[in-house]
């Protein structure tokens, strides 16, 4: 046998077994640190027992074992289903199982929790009973008991500040006892803590350690709508809860739950914000079919959407979870990189991928019309400049709003992503490809011929969706462009009269304002590089006598005095579309 593979392999097993042995050692440690309240007054009379009780409390761990699941889900403990949504989104839902390690499973109850413990003799009969509240042990005082007794312990709680029922009769055993029965609602979010242990007193002091484990299940919500905006209105409810539990037993803390199953609504609170989290939700299945979640309404950045179900999530009772639903904007590969379909957009502090390429033109100047080259220091849209361009000059590097989009793998274009492309489909509004783009902004007065919101071309390049695969169309309209003074991000001139070629297609590149070494038309003179500024741009209409004409120019830029208005500087306001690696 290798000899060096040996070693290898015994190392292996020694470092296993040391790490299982740290396992423990830490389990034990912190077992000890959590029930290490010991009474040292003895209080009864010779002969007696008196017992303390330590509280614990757990939900039950992952065992990994596979389980009946739906096809959407990918693990037992991580389930994911994703939906693709009419706006071009696509909602992500990941339901996991919450993980704690072995050492931390046990944790302490909250302070204030009610809990009783009901003590009976080896006989089932019944012998005392004492109602606790966590962190006020000591008014309740502790049981005294005979020593060197065998009795049976049974605790069980709410999981709150309520009381968990009446003292069970003292003339019942403990097999017989039906306490009354849980509602669980909005209004009594309970859980349904229990434990039974039996113990054999010493003559003394006594401590004994009651782990309750929860019988139900215990769901969280969070919902993320970074891509979207705040959040300033929602409404999720799940399904396949049964609200009522009968006949609960105290012997073994069973029960027989209400035949019908109904929806419980989660709670939110802290509105406004883009990234939200219910309260912890107590929740009863009881079986293993799949419950449905739906959210009957959401208001996030401006946008209401109603009635979304997502199935086929299954819990099982005794266990803790996590579910976060993610607003996600898919995108479109061409090449090597995934464009967003639509503009980057800022809004009440959110910066996010517009759904569709549609949503363009002046109606949009004060979220998606940006100044990039300006050399503020916070990159925002339509921000405060003035009509003199010269200064301050152009400042590198230039910042990267795209970056500033939830999860920062996005970025702006550089000038080679836009040559990447290749050659565009001209469409003109009419439908036709192949044609004369007309220069009209979809959803703002940007037609240079009838300044109306007429039905708009575009150039498009083709591509795949990055969720479905499909063929799908990345499609730019015309931009124009905003140039002159912003106070408050207010533009302080109308579109109409500040407009820098609001009938081309034109967008912001990271690398725009890099001068071309050989100067004239198609590139920034080295001696105006510090103001000048010349993006990649489409052209529809040009200065040829029938005013229309496509055109690709990477660095389209006038240098003469006379061109002035048309001519791109540091403040004027372009759309961004940013990128990211596949």
């Amino acid at each position: 046998m290798n000899t060096n593979y040996t070693q290898h392999y015994m190392n292996q097993i020694t470092a296993t077994r040391v790490y299982s042995l740290i396992q423990i050692s830490c389990y034990l440690l912190i077992t000890s640190i959590l029930f290490s309240c010991t009474k040292n007054d003895f209080n009864g009379s010779p002969g007696d027992a008196e017992v303390s009780v330590n509280i614990g409390m757990k939900y039950e761990e992952e065992d990994n074992k596979s389980r009946a699941l739906p096809s959407q889900v990918n693990s037992p403990d991580n389930q994911v289903i994703e939906i693709p949504l009419a706006d071009g989104k696509l909602l992500r839902a990941e339901l996991t199982t919450v993980k704690k390690n072995r050492a931390t499973t046990i944790v302490p109850v909250p302070t204030g929790m009610v809990y009783r413990v009901v003590v009976y003799n080896s006989n089932g009969s019944y012998k005392d009973q004492k109602l606790f509240t966590a962190g006020s042990e000591a008014s309740a005082g502790n049981f005294i008991l005979d020593g060197n007794t065998q009795y049976t312990f049974i605790a069980y709680s709410l999981g709150n500040e309520r009381d968990p029922g009446a003292a069970p009769s003292t003339a019942l055993s403990a097999s017989t006892v039906i306490l009354s029965s849980l509602t669980l609602t909005n209004t009594n979010n309970d859980a349904w803590l229990h434990v039974k242990q039996t113990v054999t007193t010493t003559t003394g002091q006594n401590n004994i350690n009651l782990i309750l484990k929860n019988k139900l299940s215990q769901i969280t919500t969070t919902v993320d709508a970074s891509t979207i905006g705040p959040i300033t209105e929602i409404g999720a409810k799940i399904g396949g809860h049964y609200s009522q539990l009968l006949n609960i037993k105290l012997d073994d803390g069973s029960f027989t739950p209400t035949s019908t199953a109904q929806s419980r609504n989660f709670i939110f609170s802290n509105l406004g914000q883009s990234k939200l989290s219910s309260a912890p939700l107590i929740y009863y299945n009881g079986s293993s079919t799949p419950y449905a979640l739906v959210i009957s309404s959401l208001n996030a950045g401006g946008t209401r959407k109603t009635n979304i179900t997502v199935d086929n999530f299954i819990l099982k009772p005794f266990y803790q979870y996590n579910l976060t639903i993610t607003f996600v904007t898919s995108g479109i590969i061409v090449g090597d990189l995934i464009w967003a379909k639509g503009n980057l957009t800022y809004n009440n502090g959110i910066y996010s991928n517009r759904n569709n390429p549609e949503e363009t033109g002046y109606d949009y100047k004060l979220t998606d019309y940006w100044n990039y080259a300006s050399p503020e220091s916070v990159l925002l849209p339509a921000m405060n400049t003035t009509f003199q361009a010269e200064t301050p000059a152009i400042q590198l590097p230039l910042n990267d709003p795209c970056r500033l989009i939830e999860g920062g793998l996005w970025r702006m274009p550089t000038l080679a992503d836009f040559e990447s492309l290749g050659n565009p489909i001209v469409v003109s509004e009419s439908g036709v490809e192949n044609s004369i783009l007309n220069g009209t902004q979809p959803n703002g007065t940007g037609s240079s011929l009838t300044n109306t919101k007429d039905a708009a071309g575009y150039i498009y390049f083709t591509g795949k969706d990055t969720y479905s695969g499909q063929p799908t169309k990345l499609k730019f309209f015309a931009g124009g462009g905003l140039r002159g003074a912003v106070n408050y991000n207010i533009p302080q001139s109308e579109p109409d009269i500040s407009t820098f070629r609001n009938f081309d297609v034109i967008y912001h590149a990271s690398d725009a304002q890099e001068p071309n070494p050989t100067g004239g038309l198609y590139g920034v003179p080295m001696e105006l590089r510090s103001y000048l500024y010349a993006p990649p741009t489409f052209l529809t209409l040009n200065e040829n006598s029938d005013k229309r004409f496509n055109f690709l120019s990477q660095r389209y830029v006038h240098t003469e005095l006379e061109n002035d208005d048309v001519r791109p500087r540091r403040d004027s306001r372009f759309p961004i579309r940013c990128v990211k690696s596949k």
